[in-house]
């Protein structure tokens, strides 16, 4: 990070950039720790709160905040036809990216309260 002046939000993993090839690094990455080390970026969420919430529906236009909120935070959501892939999968597998960065606890492509809370929270930082 010093050698090439790179902000801390900056840094990514594969899975992040290539949610469609990548898994790597994982749900047992330590992004929380490592944001505390000024490596990474990570939510002001309580876990307790998070957790009330946790596998609740959202509607549908909650959906479209929710990939509206991971394009800012870096995200690249425009989908891109292949023969391998359809929308709605690579919309599951960004999903999927993001709850192993900042939802480990649970990785099942699923939207819900939980992630659209960190969503939110991770947009006004």
């Amino acid at each position: 990070m010093k050698k090439y002046n790179i902000n801390y939000k900056n840094i990514l993993g594969h899975s992040d950039i290539a949610p469609d090839r990548k898994k790597d690094p994982g749900e047992k990455f330590p992004w929380e720790y490592l944001s505390k080390k000024k490596i990474g970026f990570w939510h002001k969420l309580k876990k307790d709160s998070l957790q009330r919430v946790r596998n609740l529906k959202i509607q549908d236009n909650e959906k479209k905040i929710f990939f509206q909120n991971l394009s800012k935070i870096g995200y690249s959501i425009k989908f891109q036809k292949n023969l391998n892939s359809n929308k709605t999968n690579f919309l599951k597998n960004i999903t999927k990216a993001f709850q192993r960065r900042f939802r480990p606890e649970i990785v099942n492509g699923k939207i819900d309260q939980e992630c659209l809370l960190i969503s939110q929270n991770l947009v006004k930082k």
